[in-house]
């Protein structure tokens, strides 16, 4: 698009010098000409640098709501897995403390059966591992 601009300028002021130098016209004549076909293409490449600016306003607005609606896409898709991770470890968390007061309650059980048994029979050579060292 700059470039169809810059050729349009280029060829527009090309052709107005040509069409000055050919048209036989005298000095004060060819200044007024020249006046008013630089003021012609001052005047549209204004215009046109307005409208290209304004173009370029439009598709940036639309880039950023582009933009904008991709991260909340994004946010929203973080903020799901985050929730579903954070209730995968919930349940890895619960299922642990389970095992670990099931493992109490066996070995809460077992050790003192043992010692019962150990010491009805004579012998005090049982090796009961401590509860506390599988406390957390």
């Amino acid at each position: 698009m700059a470039n169809a601009m810059k050729g349009l300028l280029i060829g527009g002021a090309i052709g107005a010098v040509t069409a000055l130098l050919v048209t036989p016209k005298n000095g004060k004549e060819m200044r007024e000409s020249l006046k008013l076909k630089s003021s012609e293409l001052t005047a549209s490449a204004r215009e046109r640098a307005s409208l290209m600016a304004s173009q370029a306003a439009d598709k940036a607005a639309a880039a950023r709501e582009r933009v904008n609606e991709f991260g909340k896409v994004a946010a929203e898709k973080v903020a799901t897995a985050a929730e579903s991770t954070a209730g995968v470890f919930q349940n890895m968390k619960n299922d642990a403390q389970a095992d670990q007061e099931d493992n109490k309650q066996t070995l809460g059980s077992s050790p003192s059966a043992g010692a019962s048994s150990s010491a009805s029979s004579g012998s005090a050579t049982g090796t009961a591992t401590p509860s506390h060292v599988y406390q957390s």
